[in-house]
């Protein structure tokens, strides 16, 4: 289990990215990747991932993309600690209003 990601158990097929079996330790280059990509919803990010994303030097219309796709408002926070453009402030609290109205 990836400390940094929280990831399905099971083998994948990724476009773009290719076989990944989530039985066994994934590593962070590939972690990074999957929750980058748009196709693999079976992730969740973590505090110690955020840090592994900071380091792939996210552009804010990148990380705009990943605060869309969030799943939870704990991940929205999280995700706003990679850039601290105000137009990214504002994507985030809608999201953060979607998010909540769906519960």
């Amino acid at each position: 289990m990836n400390k940094a990601f929280n990831i399905q158990k099971g083998i994948f097929i990724v476009p773009n990215i290719g076989r990944v079996d989530c039985n066994k330790m994934v590593d962070n280059k590939t972690a990074v990747a999957l929750y980058r990509n748009r196709k693999f919803p079976f992730i969740e990010l973590q505090e110690k991932g955020v840090e592994l994303l900071k380091k792939e030097k996210l552009q804010p219309k990148e990380v705009s993309a990943l605060i869309l796709d969030a799943k939870t408002t704990e991940e929205v926070d999280l995700l706003l600690k990679l850039c601290k453009e105000e137009a990214l402030q504002g994507i985030a609290e809608t999201r953060k209003k979607t998010l909540l109205s769906k519960k």
